[in-house]
């Protein structure tokens, strides 16, 4: 505990958004992996912070059209179920080609850049074209066009807001309902409502975002190691590098918990690094 309280007061004594590799020796041991991809492969991997349904966009066909089945997670058999009342394959050509609502209901991009999301037991076809899509804990549903501009699904009227003027190559929701976003020059920003804008927020060469709680955002950036890239949490104002294993994807599900994918397409699962940091 004091090495924890340790790390949290050397970096809040810093420059706001800095890396931090400080002390990160003092939690490798902390964190605990399992693995879960028993005999499925996919790079592609979804979950809300609100619900443990985890989804991934397989390698196995679709039987009617292009693109590929999505799969859940089975706890119970340890695999994965694949869904077989999904209308059309999914493209899986994009980060966040997949998403998962509070309720553990999925949604994906087509190979025509088309939204598909089951409510209610049903499939529906949005309108509009997507490269990017994702849900916050919240609820709020956000995409990214096929220009690469930002965009808030109003339910209530069945269309998309803009955001913003930024285009984004990966985008997260928090359980605020607050978008972050990589984008151009592979820095990490966020959604400032009240200004109406978008806000820098630090990390060169970044690739990838994930987010849960305010304090549980995830990005994947440079250094690349062992095949795949290094892992930052957005951590009292600072992205501090998480120990121990690289990842090509991440997810955040409940109590903390983040799924990862790595470059040969395995799928683990952390036990405890979540929760030592409450």
């Amino acid at each position: 505990m004091i090495g924890l309280l340790f790390i949290t007061v050397l970096v809040w004594a810093t420059d706001h958004y800095d890396l931090a590799d400080a002390h990160c020796d003092l939690i490798e041991d902390k964190v605990k992996w399992e693995r879960i991809t028993y005999g499925s492969k996919s790079s592609m991997i979804a979950v809300n912070s609100q619900n443990d349904a985890l989804w991934i966009i397989t390698t196995k066909s679709h039987e009617i059209t292009d693109g590929y089945y999505i799969a859940k997670f089975n706890n119970a058999t340890k695999r994965w179920d694949v869904d077989e009342s999904q209308p059309v394959g999914a493209s899986g050509s994009y980060y966040n080609s997949i998403t998962v609502d509070p309720q553990g209901n999925p949604a994906f991009l087509d190979t025509s850049r088309h939204i598909h999301r089951k409510k209610n037991g049903w499939w529906m076809k949005m309108e509009g074209c997507a490269k990017r899509i994702t849900f916050g804990g919240d609820g709020s549903f956000f995409k990214a066009d096929c220009k690469g501009y930002v965009f808030k699904y109003d339910e209530d009227v069945d269309s998309w807001d803009p955001i913003g003027h930024r285009k984004s190559f990966s985008i997260a929701v928090d359980d605020q309902g607050v978008p972050w976003i990589v984008s151009n020059p592979k820095k990490v920003f966020r959604w400032d409502d009240e200004l109406k804008r978008w806000s820098e927020m630090g990390v060169d060469k970044a690739y990838f975002v994930a987010a849960g709680k305010s304090d549980q955002v995830y990005v994947i950036a440079e250094p690349r190691r062992d095949d795949d890239h290094t892992v930052y949490r957005y951590l009292s104002r600072r992205w501090v590098k998480l120990p121990g294993k690289t990842a090509e994807e991440i997810a955040v599900g409940p109590d903390g918990r983040i799924f990862i994918t790595v470059d040969d397409n395995k799928i683990y699962e952390s036990k405890t690094f979540g929760e030592k940091w409450d």
